[in-house]
């Protein structure tokens, strides 16, 4: 996941986060910063003169850069209907899974099975919403992948109740 912005007084600063393996990369100005440690970094600015800053976050939960106790927002924290919709699918496969009576109505796994495609569904729909900008297609990504997520398990619950009959 790539991300630029504009900071006043650093330039256009270009994060980059690999999804599967968490490594970080930030350019200034389109030089690349070298890691101090996990959370630090350095640049050189313009003027020739070496600089710190501290990287706190991550995609999902946001990213800011404090440097010189300034703190910039390079990726804004998730909205709480983001949060919503993803708290809202991780619930309903375990609220609906678990009810016999439910159940009966559209057959979805509950417990352990059904937390797994749910969380997984719940994943995905934070990170496809973290990628889209207006608010309007975030919720649609969030719906769905709801539906999706309920498609998936409903089949995946018939083919089992099959099996066993």
């Amino acid at each position: 996941m790539k991300h630029s912005t504009y900071i006043n007084g650093l330039g256009t600063v270009t994060y980059e986060e690999s999804f599967f393996l968490g490594r970080k990369k930030v350019h200034i100005d389109d030089i690349p910063c070298g890691n101090i440690d996990k959370t630090q970094y350095t640049y050189i600015d313009k003027e020739g003169n070496k600089k710190i800053f501290n990287l706190k976050g991550n995609f999902l939960l946001g990213v800011t850069i404090e440097e010189n106790s300034q703190v910039h927002t390079i990726i804004g924290k998730p909205k709480w209907y983001e949060i919503a919709i993803v708290a809202f699918i991780f619930a309903f496969t375990l609220v609906w899974g678990n009810s016999v009576n439910l159940v009966k109505i559209l057959p979805i796994f509950g417990g352990a099975v059904g937390g797994a495609i749910g969380g997984v569904f719940a994943a995905g729909a934070m990170i496809a919403m973290r990628t889209a900008k207006k608010t309007w297609l975030k919720i649609l990504i969030g719906i769905g992948i709801f539906a999706t997520s309920i498609l998936v398990n409903s089949l995946l619950a018939m083919a089992f109740l099959s099996a066993l009959a």
